[in-house]
């Protein structure tokens, strides 16, 4: 297993929109900031990166929580501060 860093995070977004034929992602370290709906990630892409994040790191988020993340910088802080808990 990986350890989390910001580079994983985009990866794993960026993985995500290419194993899904129905959204188109592909984002940077530039785009830490800007909101999910704004790089396209659709609710169903986003419950995609959420149990992957879940699954890699053996941590439970649940998508209630992790809806409360509007863009990749807040669901890194969100998913770090579930890994200090582990």
């Amino acid at each position: 297993m990986d350890s989390l860093s910001l580079k994983n995070l985009i990866d794993l977004i960026n993985e995500v929109g290419e194993q899904d034929d129905a959204v188109d992602i592909h984002i940077g370290m530039e785009h830490l900031h800007t909101s999910f709906d704004d790089l396209g990630i659709d609710s169903l892409a986003f419950l995609s990166v959420v149990a992957q994040l879940e699954s890699r790191y053996g941590i439970r988020i649940g998508f209630a929580e992790a809806s409360a993340a509007n863009n990749p910088a807040e669901l890194y802080d969100m998913v770090s501060r579930h890994l200090d808990t582990v």
